[in-house]
């Protein structure tokens, strides 16, 4: 089992004409099209995504509760069902989403490491890719709003 996990996005952008504040930049800002792979295999796949939102919630569960083997099950604001959920079985993660294209399958294995190196890699290239071409520093929002979450 060494499949990798991998966030893509294309389009970044703000979804109003101005962004006013960490949270509208949190729940405003999207990509034109998002996609979540596990391997090749499609699991998510959407359209003008929050994001910054999505990368939030990632940094949170993986600096607090994954090491507990806590689970994650996310659901994008605005939409039905579980977008993203991470279960720890025995000594692997399982990954899957209540939105995956296609014919649903099972949910797919995957390591901690994996896991990890996926959300790091996304994080990395969308705070290069904002403060590139928007000059906000995500960097920054994760570190105030991982603040306000351990009050």
């Amino acid at each position: 089992m060494n499949a990798s996990l991998g966030f893509r996005f294309t389009g970044l952008h703000p979804d109003v004409p101005e962004l006013c504040g960490d949270l509208d930049w949190l729940m405003r800002f999207v990509a034109s099209q998002f996609e979540v792979r596990v391997g090749e295999d499609l699991l998510y796949d959407e359209v003008e995504f929050p994001v910054l939102e999505l990368a939030h919630v990632l940094d949170l569960w993986v600096r607090r509760d994954m090491t507990g083997r806590s689970g994650l099950d996310y659901e994008a604001t605005g939409s039905e069902g579980s977008m993203l959920r991470f279960t720890y079985d025995e000594d692997d993660w399982l990954v899957d989403s209540d939105h995956r294209p296609g014919t649903a399958s099972a949910p797919m294995r995957i390591t901690e490491r994996a896991i990890r190196i996926g959300i790091d890699s996304f994080i990395a290239a969308l705070s290069h890719e904002v403060r590139r071409n928007y000059g906000y520093e995500v960097e920054s929002l994760l570190e105030r709003l991982r603040a306000a979450a351990s009050h």
